[in-house]
């Protein structure tokens, strides 16, 4: 991992852990309450924060998960209670909580840690938001297909060059590529 995605993830990280505190500070100074939403914050920033020390990599994943929830509100860095619409603060026993609702501080950061990072991002979004399994099938198929075709126009020079670099094409051509030069074997 570079340098620059390691510290705009530190970066980030101490962004959250500042909020936290600013939030602490203010609930001994101002008497404000500290939700269940705000601890489950302070537990998934100090995961992520052990695991951005030990695997940058998974440390991205969670760091996007972190500001997913915050976005909706499922946790907070903040006490005061951010969102859209009427989200209260409830009561439930000793405990206190806010409900799910679309925080835009976090939506923003959300926003500009996914710019940023983008092509990371876009991988993250695709393998959560991906196709379907039955989506995906018709889609490689239709790509081997498109493969086939090509490769089934070539000459034999041309596939004996495609063969020798075989690894460089993506798993449908290399299928498709097999099954035209076995057709051609069979052929001759």
């Amino acid at each position: 991992m570079n340098k620059k995605a390691k510290y705009k993830d530190i970066f980030f990280l101490f962004v959250l852990f500042i909020f936290l505190v600013i939030s602490i500070f203010r609930h001994f100074s101002d008497g404000y309450i500290l939700t269940v939403n705000l601890y489950l914050g302070f537990i998934c920033l100090f995961i992520t924060t052990v695991l951005r020390i030990k695997d940058g990599k998974r440390a991205k994943v969670f760091l996007i998960c972190l500001l997913m929830l915050a976005a909706f509100n499922i946790i907070s860095f903040t006490v005061e209670n951010i969102s859209f619409g009427k989200s209260a603060i409830y009561n439930v026993g000793i405990f206190y909580f806010s409900l799910p609702g679309i925080n835009p501080l976090f939506l923003f950061a959300l926003g500009i840690y996914s710019a940023i990072d983008y092509r990371f991002s876009i991988k993250i979004y695709k393998i959560a938001f991906g196709l379907s399994d039955k989506e995906a099938n018709e889609e490689y198929r239709k790509t081997t297909e498109l493969y086939y075709k090509r490769f089934s126009t070539c000459t034999m020079e041309e596939l004996d060059f495609a063969l020798k670099n075989i690894k460089e094409y993506p798993h449908a051509a290399q299928e498709a590529l097999k099954i035209v030069i076995e057709k051609r074997n069979e052929g001759e």
